[in-house]
């Protein structure tokens, strides 16, 4: 995070950059194409009337010779300028073998600056650079001959490289200044991506269809919420009033019964013995106190109607059925009371008859 908004900070000081230099680059420029008027005419060569002057010409090309009215009036040496009233402004331009230059009449080119007002009255050609003679005659002392180019040749330039400048800065410097807001603002609304960084697949998909297909839960709606036995069962059951089971003591489970002992007659001499007693009086059941069943109090927290009939009481057990015993769990037809006396049962005497 640091070097991305580093990045932005760098960005953004580069588009200012630019465009405080396209700024102050196209202002230079445009006053300097102001100013080049000025600086060509000053660097013009002049010459005063009544004299000849020695020209040096760096380059070849085409000039323009100038009758200007000037403030400035250069010295020559070995000549005192010298004017004759009413004679046209008129010169000559030798080289240095002393052949006359051509040159062709051309009023086209004018000025109007500090060094003076001047217009061009003709236009000479130089094909090889040297040195050349030039002579002035006028009848102002104040009019001289100024040679050079074109002060306004210049101008158009400079003032098309400022105004490229100008554009230039404005441009690049805005592009970068909305390159380095926008990402300032994708920084400022980033948020975690929804899948994770090593691809989605087919089960991220299937889970966000899930997600979005299930429907909306309704909210709660603020009322008293009550907690939920998690041992309950899952249907809802009512409860019964308890009642005195039937078939035996409230309360109790009924004991099972003993089964009976088959004894075979032809095995033992035991005489049938009548001393057992007829039958055995039940418990009364009517003072016993009832105990609630187990299940019912297991589902105390469900709701029934109450009944009002009264509990009965059980019939009285009688004689358990036989049991019918398996083969293998057969218990032996002997007794352990075989071998007893019989004198327990009447008296016999031991020895045999």
């Amino acid at each position: 995070m640091r070097q991305r908004g580093h990045g932005r900070g760098v960005i953004a000081a580069i588009g200012l950059l630019l465009l405080f230099a396209g700024l102050v680059g196209g202002g230079v420029l445009w006053v300097l194409a102001d100013r080049e008027p000025e600086s060509a005419a000053e660097s013009f060569a002049r010459a005063v009337p009544g004299c000849t002057t020695t020209l040096t010409f760096g380059e070849p090309g085409e000039f323009y010779v100038f009758e200007e009215l000037s403030g400035i009036v250069a010295p020559v040496e070995g000549c005192q300028p010298s004017t004759l009233s009413g004679r046209p402004f008129t010169f000559t331009v030798v080289d240095s073998t002393g052949v006359e230059v051509p040159r062709v009449a051309d009023d086209s080119v004018s000025y109007d600056l500090d060094v003076g007002s001047a217009t061009s009255v003709a236009r000479i050609t130089i094909e090889e650079p040297g040195e050349y003679r030039i002579s002035v005659l006028g009848s102002d002392p104040a009019t001289v001959a100024a040679v050079g180019g074109d002060p306004e040749a210049g101008v158009e330039q400079l003032r098309q490289a400022a105004i490229a400048s100008i554009g230039g800065g404005l441009v690049l410097g805005a592009f970068l200044l909305w390159l380095s807001a926008r990402r300032s603002r994708r920084a400022a609304t980033f948020a975690s991506p929804a899948d994770p960084g090593w691809g989605v697949t087919e089960r991220d998909h299937a889970r966000r269809a899930e997600a979005q297909s299930e429907p909306t839960l309704p909210a709660p709606s603020g009322g008293r919420q009550v907690p939920v036995n998690p041992m309950a069962p899952d249907e809802r059951r009512v409860a019964q009033p308890w009642s005195v089971p039937v078939g035996g003591t409230p309360g109790t489970a009924a004991a099972p019964a003993a089964p009976p002992i088959v004894v075979d007659g032809s095995s033992t001499d035991a005489p049938e013995t009548t001393d057992a007693p007829e039958t055995t009086d039940a418990p009364d059941t009517s003072d016993t106190t009832p105990v609630p069943d187990e299940s019912a109090a297991n589902h105390e927290h469900d709701v029934a109607p109450i009944s009002t009939t009264e509990p009965q009481a059980a019939p009285p057990p009688g004689p358990s059925p036989a049991v019918a015993w398996p083969s293998d769990l057969e218990p032996s037809p002997e007794r352990d009371d075989a071998d007893e006396s019989p004198s327990r049962n009447g008296g016999a005497d031991d020895t045999p008859a």
